[in-house]
């Protein structure tokens, strides 16, 4: 009894000195904030009158607006790299476009210093008159971002059976609607770590409750008109006889 007390203090204790010691620089910096320049070369000193101009000096300095450019350009770069690195590992995983000389040189742009790729994207900012824009800072992370994007993703697309996409295709999806079933497969994860495939199961099922009536249907115009000529060769083969 007396060990579990003590190792219960002893885990309070440690959550306690984690805990300062992650949160007091975060607080020894925001003392720092609400104080003069002057107050700021004594560190220990903790009486004082707090004072917000260094946070009106920052937030007049035009920093909301860079914030704010630097978010359009995270979202722009994000879009574009999910979507394109996507469709491009698909074909790389599907069909071994480009074969494996195109796994490797996507790879290119991260063996290079980043400082070789800013003139030539200087020379063609300047060359397309694009100059003082987010496009040539968009452009430049995609140089970076899309390749290693489009690397994990062809793992991912691996991890997929082809036989998912083949019985949707068979049960009447068409190959761009199959397709679909092999982007969520590889996040989803049972407790156990194997690939959960139940997911799938459901929308294999609500797929073919889909397709059936359009099955249905052409099947029943084919009976229809397999009928209908069945029927003719009758009555002819009728008509012979009695001739």
């Amino acid at each position: 009894m007396r060990g579990s007390t003590a190792l219960a203090v002893c885990r309070v204790a440690l959550l306690w000195a984690a805990g300062v010691t992650v949160l007091f620089p975060v607080v020894w910096i925001a003392l720092a904030s609400v104080k003069t320049p002057e107050q700021l070369s004594d560190p220990f000193l903790l009486s004082f009158t707090p004072t917000l101009d260094s946070w009106r000096n920052v937030l007049t300095s035009g920093i909301l607006a860079a914030a704010g450019r630097s978010a359009i350009v995270a979202i722009v770069t994000v879009g574009i790299s999910v979507v394109v690195g996507s469709m491009g590992a698909y074909a790389i995983a599907r069909y071994r476009a480009g074969g494996t000389a195109t796994r490797f040189g996507m790879l290119a742009a991260q063996v290079l210093p980043p400082a070789v790729l800013v003139f030539p994207f200087l020379t063609m900012a300047y060359a397309l008159r694009l100059n003082d824009t987010l496009i040539p800072v968009i452009f430049a992370h995609l140089s970076f971002v899309l390749p290693v994007v489009t690397w994990f993703l062809i793992g991912f697309f691996e991890a997929v059976p082809r036989s998912l996409e083949e019985q949707a295709q068979v049960d009447g999806r068409p190959g761009t609607e199959a397709a679909e079933l092999a982007e969520p497969l590889p996040q989803r994860r049972g407790d156990s770590g194997i690939v959960d495939v139940r997911a799938h199961q459901r929308r294999r099922a609500l797929a073919r409750q889909q397709v059936a009536p359009r099955v249905a249907q052409q099947l029943l115009i084919v009976s229809e008109s397999e009928v209908h000529t069945y029927s003719s060769s009758s009555c002819q083969l009728g008509q012979k006889v009695a001739l």
